[in-house]
C-alpha cells in the first residue's frame, strides 16, 4: 500500500499525458488486492472503474498468492468467481488450483469448483484426466462425477457418451435416447419458438400463449427436468444451462425447485429477467413470488418486478396486483406500478399463419376445456396424457404412469411416475397461494388433495385449473372461500382450521367435513349443514368438559340426519361420559365416532366407533400418532363399560405385538377384547 501511495501521481494515474497502466497490468494488481479487500482502494487510486479492463492476469495473481500461502479475504471466492465469468480463457496455473477442490469434503468447495471449470471443459478435463487416474476412494468417486460433469471424453451417462459439454440428469438419471425424427422436429420446434417470441414481444397477442406452451414443449423434448443430488449442485446445474439464454430451456428453467430463502433466488431471477420477453417466465415467477413474503426480502422482489415488466402481458396484472396486495401498501407499490403498465399495454394480432390452424395445439387446448368440464372422466385423461405426450410434455408420461398404476398396482410405474412428479410438481402446483408442500398428493395424474395457509383468499387464484380434479383439502383461512368451493366438483373431504366458507353452495360433492379448530362456546360458528346436502359424516372438536354442557346436545342434534358424528375430544374426562348418555338417548346420528387429539379424516391414535344397531359392541383402530398411547386406552374402555359397552373389536392392521399382548390383558376390566376387528372407514364411504 506504501508503494502504491508513492507511486500514485508518478505511475498509476499519472499527471496529464502520462502513460496509463495496460490491462495485463492493472489486472495483475487487482488479483493482489483481492486479498486484503483493497481492490476498491486500487480503483480510487487510479481514479477510473476498472472492471471492464481485469482479465486472466488476475486469476494469474490469485493462483500465485494462494501458492504463496497468503490468506484469503471474506467473500474472495466471490469476486474470483465473477471475474472467472468474464475472462474468455482461463489461465492453466488458475485451473491447476481449482480442480483439486472437486474432491474436497465440503460441498460448497466442490460446487465452487464445478462451476468454475464449466467454464473451460475441454482445458479442465486435460488437467483432471491424469489427477482423477491417480485418485482412490471418496477422491476418485468425486472425480469420476465432476468427469461426467464436464464431458471428459469416454464418460458415460446411463451408457452413452458425454458430448457438447455437461448434461444435466433426467428424472430417472440418464438421458433418454432421441426417437427417430425428433432432432429434426426438436430443431425445427426450435426455429418456431424464436419466431413466436418475436411476434410476442411486438403484440402480445393472448393468441399466442398456447402456441408458445405447445411449441416450446416440442423443442425441449430432449431436455429433461433438472435434478441434483444436492442443493448446491442443483444451483450450478440450473446456472450451467441459464448461462445459455436459449428460450427453448426457459420452462424447465422456471419449473426447476426454488431455494426456500430469497438470497440464493435473486440470481435466478436476475437471469431469467435477461431472457428474451416470454410469457411462461412471468407466469412461472408468480408462485415462487408469493412465498417470499418477508419484510427483508425486497432485494428479489425488485428484481421480480423488473422480470414481470420484462416477460408480462395485461392478462397477469390480476396476479400482481395480488402480490402487490400481499406486500402491504407500501412495500407492494413497485407491483402496483409494474400492473399498471402492464394494463396499458397495447394488444397486437399476429397474422393466423404463424398460429396454425391445425395439429395438437387446438387439440391440447380442447382436451384441456373438455377435462376441466368433466375432471373425473379418465377416458379424457388418458387421451390428454397421449396429447401431451405427443407434444414432448413430461406432464404426459406422469399421466399415463398413475393411470396405469391406479388400474392396476404396477411398483415400476409408481417409481417412475414419482421421479418426475419430484421433478415438477412446483410446476404443476403453481399459483396455489401458502400451499403446504408436504401435503401435495396427486392421484390419476392430477393434484387430488392440498392444503394451504392464507389470510384472505384473493379472487385471482379461483381461475386456476388445477382446483377442479382435488378432492381433499385443508383450508386454513380466516375469510370466505365459498367461491373457490363452487369451482371444485370432484371435492369430498374438507378440512377447515379456522373459519367456513361463507354464504354460498350447495356443494353435493363433500361427504366429510372435519372442523380442526376448537369449537366456539355456544355454538355460533358450527358449520351450516343445508350447505352439505350429501354430507354423510362430520367431525368437529370439542375442547373440554366446561363448553360441553352445551355443545354436545347441540352438536348431536344438528347430526341427526348423518351417518357419522364423529368427536375429537381434548380430553374424554367429563366429555366422553356426557356425549355417550346424549347419544343413547336417541340424539345424533347412527354412528358415534370418538378420537382424542386433532381432527383429522383420517384418524389420529385410538379411533374408537359405536353403531346404534350394535349398543354393546365397540371397535377399534389404530390410526397413528406419535405414540400408542395405551395408557389413555384403558380409561376409555371403562368409560365405554360405564356406558353398557360389553366387548370391543380391535382390528390389529400394523400394531406391534408388544401391543397386541397389552391389548388382551385388557380384558380384565369386564369387557370381551377380540383383535381382528374390521377397519374402520376414517369418515370415507
Amino acid at each position: 500500500l506504501q508503494l502504491w501511495a508513492d507511486a500514485r501521481y508518478a505511475r498509476l494515474a499519472g499527471p496529464p499525458g502520462a502513460q496509463r497502466l495496460d490491462a495485463d497490468q492493472v489486472s495483475w494488481l487487482f488479483g493482489i488486492t483481492m486479498f486484503g479487500d483493497d481492490a476498491r482502494e486500487l480503483q480510487w487510486m487510479l481514479g477510473r472503474d476498472i472492471r471492464g479492463e481485469v482479465n486472466g492476469c488476475a486469476l494469474l495473481a490469485f493462483a500465485v498468492g494462494v501458492a504463496a500461502g497468503v490468506p484469503l479475504a471474506p467473500r474472495q471466492w466471490e469476486t474470483v468467481v465473477t471475474v472467472a465469468e468474464g475472462v474468455p480463457d482461463l489461465p492453466d496455473p488458475f485451473l491447476r488450483l481449482v480442480v483439486p477442490l472437486l474432491a474436497s469434503n465440503l460441498a460448497s468447495e466442490r460446487t465452487r469448483a464445478q462451476r468454475l471449470l464449466r467454464l473451460a471443459p475441454g482445458p479442465a478435463c486435460a488437467i483432471l484426466g491424469p489427477i482423477r487416474d491417480a485418485a482412490k476412494g471418496k477422491p476418485r468417486q468425486r472425480y469420476d462425477e465432476a468427469w461426467v460433469q464436464l464431458g471428459g471424453e469416454g464418460a458415460a451417462v446411463g451408457g452413452g457418451p458425454v458430448a457438447g459439454g455437461p448434461t444435466p440428469k433426467g428424472a430417472e438419471g440418464e438421458v433418454p435416447e432421441p426417437a427417430a425424427g425428433s432432432e429434426a422436429a426438436e430443431t425445427g420446434a426450435s426455429d418456431r419458438l424464436g419466431q413466436l417470441l418475436v411476434a410476442w414481444a411486438e403484440t402480445h397477442d393472448p393468441d399466442l400463449l398456447d402456441v408458445i406452451d405447445e411449441v416450446g414443449a416440442t423443442a425441449a423434448h430432449g431436455r429433461p427436468a433438472l435434478v441434483a443430488a444436492s442443493k448446491g449442485e442443483l444451483e450450478l446445474a440450473w446456472l450451467d444451462v441459464a448461462r445459455r439464454r436459449d428460450p427453448v430451456d426457459a420452462a424447465r428453467l422456471v419449473g426447476t425447485p426454488w431455494p426456500a430463502g430469497w438470497e440464493a433466488g435473486v440470481a435466478r431471477v436476475e437471469i431469467l429477467a435477461a431472457f428474451p420477453p416470454d410469457p411462461r417466465i412471468a407466469r412461472g415467477l408468480v408462485g415462487p413470488a408469493r412465498s417470499w413474503s418477508s419484510s427483508g426480502a425486497a432485494s428479489i422482489h425488485a428484481a421480480l418486478v423488473d422480470a414481470f415488466a420484462r416477460h408480462g402481458w395485461a392478462g397477469i396484472a390480476p396476479e400482481v396486483r395480488a402480490l402487490a396486495d400481499a406486500r402491504g401498501k407500501v412495500r407492494g407499490r413497485p407491483y402496483r406500478t409494474a400492473a399498471g403498465a402492464l394494463e396499458a399495454i397495447e394488444v397486437g394480432r399476429v397474422a393466423p399463419a404463424l398460429l396454425g390452424t391445425t395439429g395438437s395445439r387446438r387439440g391440447l387446448a380442447e382436451l384441456w376445456a373438455e377435462l376441466l368440464a368433466d375432471p373425473a372422466n379418465l377416458d379424457t385423461r388418458r387421451v390428454l396424457a397421449d396429447a401431451l405426450t405427443a407434444a414432448g410434455d413430461p406432464r404426459g408420461e406422469f399421466i399415463a404412469l398413475q393411470l396405469a398404476d391406479a388400474a392396476s398396482p404396477n411398483p415400476a410405474a409408481r417409481s417412475a411416475a414419482g421421479r418426475l412428479l419430484e421433478a415438477n410438481i412446483d410446476t404443476w402446483t403453481g399459483g396455489i397461494p401458502g400451499v403446504v408442500r408436504g401435503e401435495r398428493v396427486f392421484r390419476r395424474g392430477f393434484l387430488a388433495e392440498v392444503s394451504f395457509r392464507v389470510r384472505r383468499l384473493d379472487p385471482t387464484v379461483l381461475q386456476l385449473p388445477v382446483w377442479r380434479t382435488v378432492e381433499a383439502m385443508t383450508v386454513d383461512c380466516a375469510g370466505q372461500y365459498a367461491a373457490l368451493l363452487d369451482r371444485m366438483p370432484l371435492l369430498e373431504r374438507l378440512t377447515v382450521r379456522q373459519s367456513w366458507p361463507g354464504p354460498g353452495g350447495p356443494w353435493p360433492s363433500v361427504r366429510v367435513l372435519a372442523q380442526a379448530g376448537d369449537t366456539p362456546e355456544g355454538g355460533t360458528e358450527l358449520p351450516n349443514l343445508t350447505q352439505f346436502p350429501n354430507l354423510e359424516t362430520w367431525l368437529t372438536a370439542l375442547p373440554d368438559a366446561r363448553v360441553a354442557e352445551r355443545l354436545v346436545p347441540v352438536v348431536l342434534e344438528r347430526a341427526a340426519g348423518l351417518r357419522v358424528l364423529g368427536l375429537c375430544l381434548a380430553r374424554q374426562a367429563g366429555v366422553l361420559p356426557l356425549a355417550l348418555r346424549v347419544w343413547r338417548a336417541g340424539g345424533g346420528p347412527r354412528v358415534l365416532r370418538i378420537s382424542r387429539g386433532r381432527c383429522d379424516p383420517r384418524g389420529h391414535g385410538w379411533v374408537i366407533a359405536l353403531d346404534r344397531d350394535t349398543p354393546e359392541q365397540a371397535r377399534l383402530d389404530w390410526a397413528g400418532g406419535e405414540s400408542w398411547e395405551l395408557a389413555a386406552l384403558g380409561p376409555t374402555l371403562g368409560t365405554l363399560e360405564q356406558a353398557g359397552v360389553t366387548r370391543a373389536r380391535i382390528h390389529r392392521g400394523h400394531l406391534a405385538p408388544e401391543l397386541v399382548a397389552s391389548i388382551e390383558r385388557l380384558a380384565m376390566i369386564g369387557i370381551e377384547v377380540t383383535l381382528d376387528g374390521p377397519p374402520l372407514e376414517f369418515g370415507s364411504r
